[in-house]
């Protein structure tokens, strides 16, 4: 909506078009989130390993939360890496979208 906002809008560019279409949608960016990396595409919030929200599985590590904290220069792991978010707050919306792109959505 604006640069102080936290609700998502879609912004689309049909080829000869000069200016996308906005469409406003029911998402809103999560707490603490403020951007996406390429590597969160694929993995929903409730992930068992890359995932953000608490699912808690015996024995498995969960990677999306890690939250390290200590002396800098410890870890052999550069910050980049460690601040990177894991998992999409949005999958569900980018998983319809693909499956309807490839005419594999169920509606």
């Amino acid at each position: 909506e604006n640069a102080n906002s936290r609700r998502v809008v879609e912004l689309t560019l049909a080829s000869g078009e000069q200016r996308p279409r906005e469409a406003a949608l029911d998402l809103s960016w999560p707490d603490g989130v403020y951007s996406l990396a390429h590597v969160a595409l694929p993995f929903p919030p409730d992930d068992p390993v890359y995932g953000g929200q608490a699912v808690r599985q015996g024995g498995v590590i969960q990677l999306g939360d890690v939250a390290l904290r200590g002396e800098r220069g410890v870890l052999q792991i550069p910050a980049s890496d460690i601040l990177r978010l894991r998992w999409n707050p949005f999958f569900p919306y980018v998983e319809a979208r693909v499956l309807a792109f490839l005419a594999l959505d169920a509606g």
